[in-house]
């Protein structure tokens, strides 16, 4: 597996190969591919999408919304038995996205781009969830300045007012989102009972392992944010499991 090289600047993903997910990952210390070759077929309705969501390349089929409300199906009960039968994955009461977007890291931040506010940054559990997958995150968890009262999509919205340098952004697509290493620490300065309850700690080492960072990483990112709060706990927790990478 590819791992991702560190540096002072975030990863930008493209779309520019036709047969990669996610290509041309770049950091100022050079340039790696790390690729999937997920494919499908593309479709020309929302009837045809549930069966071949996926356009070549792991991406979801141009031209087509990646999340499908009542308006494209025949009413509530054909989305509640079409989740069912898990054919789909439900957000809420009207809104429902192919489990196939959400196999691919292209197609996961492609639903939490069109999922938030313009202007915002996908952060904590939900930068967690874009790139490793997993259960559909219970917050829009988001790096803003702005407030935001409503839920979206059934979910509360929870803003994070912390300084985000360039070197913490990562873009995929039209997603801007914190790299792995920030994303790690915003795991671990979560509260405790929420952590527990995410498994922080196998979620923190998923991200270690597929994008190839370390907890020195992570203790040198908390070092220049050491003002955060719970930063001293999550300080602790890197120093802990260092010795273990």
């Amino acid at each position: 597996m590819a791992r991702l090289a560190l540096g002072d600047a975030g990863p930008i993903y493209s779309r520019t190969m036709d047969q990669h997910t996610v290509t041309n990952i770049k950091t100022s210390k050079g340039s790696r591919t790390r690729s999937s070759n997920r494919s499908g077929t593309g479709s020309a309705s929302a009837s045809s999408r549930l069966k071949n969501p996926v356009g070549g390349s792991g991406r979801p089929a141009a031209g087509l919304p990646v999340l499908l409300g009542l308006e494209d199906l025949t009413g509530p009960l054909s989305l509640h038995r079409l989740a069912l039968s898990g054919t789909v994955k439900q957000l809420d009461d009207s809104s429902i996205y192919h489990p196939q977007d959400a196999d691919t890291l292209y197609g996961r931040g492609s639903i939490i781009s069109s999922i938030i506010p313009q202007g915002t940054m996908a952060c904590a559990t939900t930068a967690s969830w874009v790139w490793l997958g997993g259960p559909f995150p219970n917050s829009i968890d988001l790096v803003s300045n702005s407030h935001f009262r409503s839920t979206v999509y059934g979910r509360p919205i929870r803003l994070f007012n912390r300084a985000c340098p360039p070197g913490h952004v990562s873009h995929i697509g039209d997603l801007a989102i914190i790299s792995p290493v920030r994303t790690a620490c915003d795991l671990a300065l979560l509260p405790v009972k929420e952590a527990e309850s995410l498994h922080a700690n196998e979620l923190i080492s998923a991200l270690m392992q597929d994008f190839g960072f370390q907890p020195q990483d992570c203790l040198r990112l908390l070092h220049d944010c050491r003002y955060w709060p719970g930063s001293p706990r999550a300080r602790s927790y890197f120093t802990r499991i260092k010795g273990c990478y």
